[in-house]
């Protein structure tokens, strides 16, 4: 009786400490995931938009000139045209190329910032993503054994019906856990291959803790290589779309935490 006692106390600490760390894993990857959208991506677009402006007005005031011209009766007149004598080569060179917006240097800061971000992001996710699965396929089993122990065959249809519901709540926030690489390796797969073609082209070779296989596991797909060949799909329209996907896996995410918490409340409540 002692040992049976002593193994319920056990098991049930487990499982506490099991909702516990599921919820607490899967709430702060979903912060952070939205996080990246919210703040990074924005920050970033902005900091890209501002550099943008500059350089237009920049070359604006290179590329104009002002002459001044004084008639016989002493009275000066003033024309403001274009000297394309003054615009340099290297000014040239920074124009408009392959109609794309961006020019090299807004580029590369702009590339640049998005690999930092987005291979932090992936190799966070792994861990973030199978500490809550596990935790929640443990409960899974506990809520199994439960309902099969001679505990539960006597309880009212309506306890049976609340133990049901959150088994299944606990099952779909399972799945829900995996969302984040499940969208990683399906809907952001063109996306992320696209970015991870520009970025090798544009950026040079990563540092060691930035060489994850996030950035190449779909590099080699035609997809992947059409978009980024795509003259229409710019850095920028890239990273937008990129942030898109991100917004609909946070909300995911975010559900799975909320559905987390109620499936934890019901199966406290037997």
């Amino acid at each position: 009786m002692t040992a049976t006692t002593s193994s319920s106390l056990t098991l049930q600490n487990t499982k506490a400490a099991a909702q516990i760390l599921a919820i607490t894993t899967s709430a702060l990857f979903a912060g952070y995931t939205a996080s990246m959208s919210l703040i990074t991506v924005p920050m970033m677009l902005e900091c890209f938009g501002r550099s943008e402006t500059s350089k237009v007005i920049v070359r604006s005031d290179a590329t104009t000139s002002t002459t001044t011209k004084i008639d016989d009766s002493g009275i000066s007149s003033r024309h403001v045209g274009h000297d394309k004598d003054h615009v340099s080569a290297p000014m040239k060179l920074g124009s408009v190329s392959n109609n794309r917006k961006f020019s090299p240097p807004n580029e590369t800061l702009l590339l640049s910032q998005w690999r930092q971000m987005y291979v932090h992001g992936a190799t966070t996710a792994r861990p973030a993503t199978a500490v809550p699965v596990i935790c929640y396929l443990f409960l899974l089993y506990t809520c199994f054994a439960e309902s099969r122990s001679g505990d539960v065959r006597d309880k009212d249809a309506r306890e049976q019906g609340r133990q049901l519901g959150s088994v299944v709540l606990l099952y779909t926030v399972a799945l829900m856990g995996q969302c984040g690489i499940v969208l990683a390796l399906t809907v952001l797969r063109r996306t992320n291959g696209a970015l991870g073609i520009r970025c090798a082209k544009v950026l040079p070779p990563p540092p060691p803790e930035l060489q994850d296989i996030s950035l190449r596991y779909a590099s080699h797909e035609a997809r992947s290589v059409e978009r980024e060949g795509n003259i229409a799909w710019t850095s920028e329209r890239l990273v937008r779309r990129w942030k898109w996907h991100n917004d609909v896996r946070s909300v995911l995410l975010i559900g799975g935490v909320v559905a987390g918490v109620y499936a934890v409340v019901l199966d406290g409540c037997e």
